[in-house]
């Protein structure tokens, strides 16, 4: 990322990210339609209720993995390996003891959080012990993240694709043999994701050990000092939040959701999870994005970041109106998909009104998640936080105020005016910063 081709460096790093990611919705959908189709629409709804609570939880994990990457990417590309070490042994320490204590949480309050979020009294159960489950196997969840994002950082983005291929390969194949003939019901499908999980991580940390020496902690290597932890928690933090902010707000609008009834809440969430599948693509260029800007200002080569930027503002630009004129126009076959028979027709409807809604907003979307990446990249992390939280305020009441009266597509709105709220401040940030750049080069 610090020689050659700005848009051929980019792209040959997206891709395998974007192809992981790819498959990592595909088993996340695959959950979706096997869980529909062997065991109904109740337990579509359970696992449903269950989506957004879980994502939050998995991708906090996985967006301060994230912004660790950003810190190993800034400290490669300024060629100081000592350093390096200490940032990982510093993040791998802190990220595996703040994951414990996080998983014995989330364990405590499942049911409680459930019947805040007023869940429907007959989806508790079922969706209760399918969270328990995810949530015993986040410290796999952690691992394979932390590793994978640290070889990122390194410029290393294909063993990581490669690794979550597999997995979410053997999750798909171990889900339609739990759930569709062990018998073992929403529990083996929870199952599935927390054995892949294992397998992911655990191939890992031996690819790092055995392939990547440079990142290999032997005795010695082993650090873990304050001033490094706080430089580690300003990177990390502002990235967890940017990351989990769309499942943050799926959550807390959940409530809004789940008076709707079951039939409206398997409809949205099933939607949601086809929405994931669509932002997947500009998600991979965003990481990019952000270790390209990270490495070549670790370098001091200013003059390439700007050229980073544009080339993953205008091949996002391409790939979103695309994605957006086919959801449009195929919502009501793609939420065909996840259910069969005629008593599905009320969640396809409820789905479909949702993507036709959304299709008209990702180009806000789009526009918003570059120039945060931008601002990780360019170490902004506050700007970062600020703009998520006021995301989330502006989603969370208006989808109190607008779901009752419009329904399922006032989520869609809501979510777009958070987007608009923050999209010219964050132009006008990444702006500033990059006229900064280009007088330094001067």
């Amino acid at each position: 990322m610090l020689t050659g081709s700005v848009f051929w460096s980019m792209i040959l790093f997206a891709l395998p990210i974007v192809i992981g990611n790819f498959f990592l919705q595909l088993y996340v959908i695959v959950d979706a339609v096997i869980v529909g189709r062997y065991l109904g629409p109740h337990s579509l709804a359970a696992v449903s209720v269950a989506a957004p609570i879980s994502s939050i939880v998995v991708f906090f994990l996985f967006g301060g993995c994230s912004g660790i990457s950003v810190l190993i990417a800034q400290t490669f590309g300024s060629g100081d390996m000592e350093k390096l070490r200490a940032a990982e042994s510093t993040g791998l320490i802190f990220g595996t003891v703040f994951t414990l204590v996080l998983t014995l949480a989330c364990l405590a309050l499942t049911e409680p959080v459930l019947r805040w979020t007023r869940t429907p009294p007959e989806l508790i159960e079922e969706t209760t012990a399918y969270l328990e489950l995810v949530f015993s196997g986040l410290i796999f969840s952690f691992l394979y993240n932390y590793f994978a994002s640290v070889l990122r950082g390194i410029g290393n983005s294909r063993a990581p694709f490669l690794i979550q291929t597999g997995a979410s390969c053997l999750h798909i194949i171990m889900n339609l043999f739990f759930v569709g003939h062990a018998g073992m019901g929403i529990r083996g499908s929870a199952l599935a994701t927390v054995l892949s999980q294992t397998v992911s991580s655990a191939i890992c940390i031996l690819y790092v050990y055995r392939c990547v020496p440079l990142l290999a902690l032997r005795r010695g290597n082993w650090k873990f000092t304050g001033s490094m932890l706080r430089l580690t928690l300003n990177y990390s933090w502002a990235s967890a939040l940017q990351t989990t902010i769309v499942y943050i707000g799926r959550f807390l609008t959940q409530g809004c959701v789940n008076p709707l009834g079951a039939d409206k809440v398997a409809g949205y969430n099933a939607a949601t999870r086809v929405e994931n599948i669509v932002m997947m693509t500009y998600d991979g260029i965003s990481i990019a994005l952000a270790t390209f800007i990270a490495q070549n200002l670790g370098a001091r080569q200013p003059y390439r970041v700007k050229s980073g930027f544009k080339t993953a503002f205008v091949t996002e630009f391409i790939y979103i109106v695309s994605a957006a004129l086919v959801l449009y126009a195929e919502a009501p076959a793609i939420m065909g998909i996840f259910v069969s028979g005629s008593g599905g027709s009320s969640i396809i409807d409820a789905g479909t009104q949702y993507l036709r809604t959304m299709a008209f907003y990702l180009i806000i979307s789009m526009i918003v998640a570059v120039h945060q990446s931008a601002l990780r990249g360019l170490g902004e992390f506050r700007i970062v936080m600020i703009v998520s939280l006021i995301q989330i305020v502006i989603r969370v009441v208006l989808s109190f105020v607008l779901v009752p009266v419009l329904g399922i597509p006032a989520t869609a709105h809501a979510t777009a005016a958070g987007w608009l709220a923050v999209m010219f401040w964050i132009i006008s940030a990444v702006s500033k910063r990059l006229k900064k750049l280009r007088e330094v080069q001067r």
